[in-house]
């Protein structure tokens, strides 16, 4: 009997899910969302009996409750607007803006660049086979082996930190760009053909239409990439930034402090992700159902 009964709930709760879908978008948001919330708390109070149960060295492996206490220090305690980062240490401010500068600008030119050569290249195929194989080369390159090069000719400024970023950011842009615009439909391309499209027109109406949903991808990785450069670049000869805190704090063996900083680069990387994934679903709303959604990852 209890068996029935419990199948009959059953029956009726899904029912009531399926009648209101709205009310089961929110509870598997909220279920997932409690699951996440979960193993975060699970693994930070596990990690915390570790350390102080000695069984690992705080100096090595610093408890959760070191590392929020030197995350907090990062910011000011008491805030006076006098500069759109107020809520910031001024010490921490400048590295800050320096690693978000070369970031913004090696993503947006090498982005730019890598873009235009996907747009020529597939506009003019007979070009192809004078770049293709440079361009493989060239990103077959390891890219941290270039920074003493980039040091050496653009100095320990900005500028070396920027040329990375640009050199990392541009294949990935360039990649998905290109595969989106020469994977249109063939019925598509026919049509085109038929009409006497220019070369212009299937570009602007066509072919980068096409490659958005694509491209939108390589452009997160582009990104995601772009800071990653101008970090590492950082660690070689630089006098601010998030990579110079990094290894100012990795040779002081401040490793609270070094773990208060990664947590500060993977929420930047997060917010600019969600920037970009934002982007992706009002340009490209078209095709929705190629968009991978952030929740669901």
């Amino acid at each position: 009997m209890a068996v029935a009964d419990q199948s009959v709930a059953d029956r009726r709760r899904a029912n009531l899910f399926d009648r209101s879908p709205s009310l089961r978008s929110v509870a598997v948001f909220s279920g997932r969302w409690a699951a996440r919330i979960g193993v975060f708390v699970a693994v930070v109070v596990v990690w915390e009996w570790v350390v102080d149960s000695g069984r690992a060295n705080e100096v090595i492996l610093p408890s959760p409750s070191r590392i929020w206490a030197a995350f907090r220090a990062l910011f000011a305690t008491e805030w006076t607007v006098d500069s759109p980062l107020f809520f910031f240490q001024p010490f921490f401010r400048e590295h800050f803006t320096a690693t978000i500068a070369e970031t913004a600008l090696g993503f947006a030119i090498g982005a730019s660049i890598g873009l235009a050569l996907a747009t020529v290249m597939t506009m003019w195929p007979v070009i192809r086979p004078f770049l293709s194989d440079y361009i493989v080369a060239f990103e077959a390159i390891p890219k941290v082996a270039l920074i003493p090069l980039f040091v050496a000719w653009f100095g320990i400024g900005a500028s070396s930190k920027v040329a990375l970023a640009i050199t990392i950011t541009f294949f990935p842009v360039f990649l998905t760009a290109y595969s989106g615009m020469n994977t249109v439909p063939e019925d598509y391309t026919m049509l085109t053909a038929q009409l006497r499209s220019s070369r212009l027109q299937r570009m602007t109406k066509l072919q980068f239409p096409h490659c958005l949903p694509t491209l939108f991808a390589g452009l997160k990785q582009a990104l995601a990439n772009s800071l990653i450069g101008a970090i590492v670049a950082e660690f070689f000869g630089a006098r601010e930034g998030l990579g110079y805190l990094i290894s100012i704090y990795s040779f002081q063996i401040r490793t609270d402090r070094l773990f208060a900083v990664l947590i500060i680069i993977s929420i930047i990387a997060l917010v600019f992700f969600l920037l970009l994934d934002f982007a992706a679903k009002r340009l490209c709303f078209w095709a929705q159902g190629g968009l991978a959604d952030i929740t669901d990852i």
